[in-house]
């Protein structure tokens, strides 16, 4: 299961517990229930339901709707790749469904991944493996590019999108028992001047395995460490591993990070370089990251960087205030009734019911970003250190948010690697299908005037070379750049 907390609002997940799928079910029949709920949902409580609001998503959605074909599916894995794929064609990262349940999931013993824009072998079961390097051409005689529009833009991800690539690659020779497309059986390859083919040998990959393969091969690291520490050469490292501020585990981790963050801020800001770390960071509450940039910066200074006239479009519906309303006692514990991130979800809260009893469609706010705004005389901090902003591709949603408004601040410059990118629909929230195998995670704001382009990624400027999860070896790399 996939679950992303997204947008300048946080909102609350709901879960569906993990179960065996009951043996003789009808999936044919849960197919067409979810697809005709989830296509209702998308009508009557997103952005872009409203015509006129987003003329593509509409034309998706009946893409979409078209496509969708039940009638042929008698198992729980034709019944998950039917819904993949109606969530697909919208190539649209806050728009998704996650499942009850994992797939058994099979490979031929290596993995690859997509490096220099080619697909190559990036994982294999034994290490030091000479085919690591290799280079991806075809298989059973379909050349490698209609491959992965046939198999990945159709079932995985946003094959379409440069960024989102390097996320959905590795799934290109993992056998999940999709019963829409053909097993490949054999395989063509090149290295160097040399070329050949070979038969898959699939085998079973257990679970846990499959989840942290998967990750090596997309080249997204392990969340950091929370906290700030002393690094070599005089700097200091912050770890942000998450924007969560719905999680229990994750929020008393954060007001502890936060807490040490602005206890030490004086001591970073005098530093000679400091690490903002975001690996592994897909987003959550872009409040909760205000509060590190605030106490390094000043509350003056991310205010006069804040975008100006960013309008936003919430859908409004019953269902859409009631989720707000039910997530409201949760924002105020954790940031206070007082505070910046409580007064603008009540904002919203409070024009979504304005727009419901107008009988508008949608509440519109003309500059979501001005409740960041302070008084003239706060404070506006003197930062000697050589702030470096650590990404790779795990950033999305509100974690992209964060680095426009990062980027923006004195003399940052962002390492690491290329971030996700996202369109300007967002704002999360999840709908239960029919069927109860399902939940469908949909966006419930569009965005007008935002200055970074729909599915605009951030690339470093300083790239890691290596193993984007050695934090070990990334110290020592940004300590020799600090240096020069």
């Amino acid at each position: 299961m996939r679950y992303r907390f997204v947008g300048t609002v946080v909102l609350l997940a709901i879960g569906i517990c993990a179960r065996v799928p009951a043996a003789g079910e009808d999936w044919s029949k849960a197919a067409r229930d979810d697809l005709a709920a989830a296509r209702a949902t998308l009508l009557a409580q997103s952005p872009g339901g409203v015509p006129g609001e987003a003329p593509a998503f509409l034309a998706d959605l009946d893409r979409a709707t078209a496509k969708a074909d039940a009638g042929k599916i008698e198992s729980y894995a034709g019944y998950r790749f039917a819904l993949a794929h109606f969530a697909n064609v919208f190539q649209d990262d806050h728009l998704w469904i996650d499942f009850d349940a994992p797939l058994p999931a099979r490979w031929p013993g290596f993995l690859v991944g997509y490096r220099g824009g080619a697909f190559r072998i990036v994982d294999t079961a034994a290490p030091n493996d000479a085919l690591l390097g290799a280079v991806l051409e075809g298989c059973d005689g379909v050349p490698v590019a209609a491959l992965a529009q046939a198999r990945l833009e159709a079932y995985d991800g946003r094959w379409t999108v440069e960024s989102s690539r390097r996320e959905v690659a590795p799934l290109l020779l993992l056998d999940r028992g999709n019963p829409f497309l053909p097993l490949l059986r054999r395989c063509d390859w090149r290295r160097g001047g040399a070329s050949w083919s070979d038969d898959l040998d699939w085998r079973e990959l257990p679970q846990d395995e499959y989840r942290a393969r998967l990750a090596k091969a997309q080249g997204i690291a392990p969340q950091p460490q929370g906290g700030v520490r002393a690094t070599a050469g005089g700097g200091f490292w912050v770890g942000i591993p998450t924007l969560n501020a719905l999680n229990p585990q994750a929020v008393a981790g954060l007001e502890t990070l936060m807490a040490e963050i602005e206890a030490k801020a004086p001591a970073v800001r005098a530093a000679r370089y400091v690490v903002v770390d975001l690996r592994g960071n897909n987003g959550g509450n872009t409040f909760v990251a205000l509060r590190v940039l605030n106490a390094i910066w000043g509350a003056g200074a991310v205010a006069a960087v804040r975008p100006k006239n960013l309008q936003a479009e919430w859908r409004a519906s019953p269902q859409n205030l009631a989720y707000l309303d039910a997530v409201e006692p949760v924002i105020k514990k954790m940031f206070g009734e007082r505070s910046v991130a409580y007064g603008g979800f009540d904002r919203v809260r409070r024009g979504l019911a304005r727009a419901i009893k107008n009988g508008d469609p949608l509440y519109i706010d003309p500059d979501e970003y001005a409740i960041l705004d302070v008084a003239a005389d706060a404070p506006r901090h003197a930062v000697s250190a050589v702030p470096y902003l650590l990404t790779d591709g795990a950033c999305v949603s509100s974690c992209l948010n964060l680095v426009d408004l990062v980027l923006k601040l004195p003399h940052v410059v962002q390492i690491g690697a290329e971030t996700q990118s996202d369109t300007f629909l967002l704002e999360n929230r999840p709908a239960p299908l029919p069927s109860g195998h399902a939940v469908l995670q949909f966006p419930i704001k569009l965005y007008r005037h935002r200055e970074r382009l729909a599915n605009q990624s951030y690339k470093p400027a300083v790239a890691w070379p290596g193993d984007i999860a050695d934090t070990a070896a990334l110290e020592t790399w940004v300590a020799a750049l600090a240096a020069r």
